[in-house]
């Protein structure tokens, strides 16, 4: 709490964070009873999971950044959908997408290296320019990815895509509003 109060003393306006979902739920928590609501948090991990809507209103208008969403139009996501659905009775969780194209990406080095030989595969994968469920993916010299990363915020209880425009199901609330007003 000592840190929240000092970003309130500093009239600090952003919050960008990393905690494990404990920490995170604690966090807002404090944030609430000492009245500090940034106009933006970005909280990656925390909030990621469908119980956040279990915090109420003072989980609202917190962003998340966590490589895909389940309402973004590639292909093969309507089937990844209603897999999910189907085991679980609800949409597919925003880490299911990246995880899943992983599993493309691999099939795809795999096939195309033609073999198992853990260097041809490497090369395969660097090369790769391939539509997946988190969109087209390529790869930079350096094996860093070039993929869509859509900003997600919680609204009406809801994840939904904030960011970028071609991706984004409505708009970035902004600024959040107190917590003594939601």
């Amino acid at each position: 709490s000592s840190l929240i109060e000092a970003a309130k003393a500093a009239e600090a306006e952003v919050l960008l964070t990393v905690p494990i979902p404990p920490v995170g739920v604690a966090m807002v928590r404090q944030m609430e009873e000492l009245g500090w609501t940034p106009k933006f948090t970005l909280m990656i991990r925390a909030p990621e999971a469908p119980t956040w809507v279990d915090q109420g209103t003072r989980g609202q208008y917190l962003t998340i950044q966590p490589g895909w969403h389940h309402s973004v139009d590639f292909p093969g996501v309507d089937e990844l959908n209603a897999a999910f659905e189907a085991e679980y009775g609800r949409p597919a969780d925003l880490l299911t997408g990246p995880a899943y194209a992983c599993v493309q990406i691999a099939a795809q080095a795999i096939e195309n290296a033609g073999t198992l030989d853990t260097a041809a595969v490497r090369d395969a994968m660097a090369a790769i320019d391939m539509m997946t469920v988190v969109g087209p993916v390529t790869f930079n010299a350096d094996g860093t990815g070039n993929v869509y990363d859509p900003l997600i915020q919680w609204q009406d209880f809801e994840q939904v895509v904030v960011w970028p425009p071609d991706l984004a199901t409505t708009e970035l609330a902004y600024p959040a509003p107190p917590f003594d007003e939601r």
